[in-house]
């Protein structure tokens, strides 16, 4: 009886172990961007007051955690008839030989359990940007089951409207092709011929 009531609580004492917290790398980091680059994150955002009526966070995926070139984000705000475009790069850990110059303006995160973040704001660019949002709030969402080597983007969209509606999403073809050639033109990400 005694093996019996010591297994029993052997058992029990070995249920009420916690389980170790599991980290999970947010791909892309959509709220590490935001604070690295000082503007709100979006699901918190939306309830606050104000004038800005869209804004929108479009973000190429990442195909492992580290290495390879730094992604590229966008972010699109309308506020009246107004669309203000801001780009930036960003990735995880180092980059080796693909990693921008130090001497440009990067904000990092500190690497706890993962991979540090880094953000580097670019230079604005004039472009028909007032399309671009339109095309990325008319586009069609990628369907559930995709290939998984297709060129992807991930996006972030608030609208105030009579009830303000948030949405995250991934877009696929054709939206992700021709924002794609769109980043591929204005904010290159190839630093190994500029060094």
């Amino acid at each position: 009886m005694r093996t019996l009531i010591a297994g029993l609580v052997g058992v029990t004492a070995l249920a009420q172990v916690p389980k170790e917290t599991v980290w999970v790398l947010q791909n892309p980091p959509f709220g590490s961007i935001a604070s690295l680059a000082g503007f709100p994150e979006l699901p918190s955002a939306f309830p606050m007051g104000g004038s800005l009526q869209i804004d929108v966070r479009v973000s190429e995926r990442i195909v492992g955690a580290v290495g390879g070139f730094p992604s590229r984000f966008l972010r699109l705000t309308q506020t009246g008839d107004k669309v203000d475009a801001a780009l930036y790069l960003w990735w995880f850990g180092q980059l080796g030989p693909y990693e921008p110059p130090p001497s440009l303006p990067r904000r990092c995160t500190e690497p706890r359990e993962g991979p540090g973040v880094c953000v580097l704001p670019l230079s604005s660019v004039q472009h028909d940007w007032p399309s671009v949002l339109r095309d990325v709030l008319t586009a069609q969402v990628c369907p559930a089951s995709r290939g998984t080597d297709a060129y992807e983007l991930r996006v972030q969209v608030f609208e105030r409207m009579s009830s303000p509606k948030y949405r995250a999403s991934d877009l696929c073809e054709p939206i992700a092709t021709r924002l794609r050639t769109l980043m591929d033109a204005l904010a290159p990400n190839d630093f190994r011929r500029r060094k």
